[in-house]
């Protein structure tokens, strides 16, 4: 995904069937859990987006230069009975004004 700088991305993975966690790893280290108790993090910086609950999205605000990179989805579902963790990465390319 190609974005300018300032300005907002939404990243989406799909999963096949209903999550229990959906987690986001940010190009520089950082990780966020979303469930029902958190919907946000960094002071509202990133924000839990999805259109049913098989999308683990993630909307990114004022994205910078430092959100340039690989953003690593990680949807966590029971498959007879056993936690079972898909991953995916998404790239996020951020262009100066």
């Amino acid at each position: 995904i190609l974005q300018q700088a300032d300005e907002r991305a939404t990243l989406v993975c799909h999963a096949n069937k209903r999550y229990e966690t959906c987690q986001w790893e940010t190009p520089y280290g950082r990780t966020v859990q979303f469930d029902q108790g958190n919907r946000q993090a960094e002071s509202g910086r990133l924000q839990y987006f999805g259109f049913s609950d098989m999308d683990c999205g993630i909307v990114i605000k004022d994205i910078g230069v430092r959100d340039s990179g690989g953003w690593t989805c990680r949807v966590t579902a029971r498959v007879a009975g056993k936690p079972q963790v898909s991953a995916d990465i998404v790239r996020l390319f951020v262009g100066k004004l």
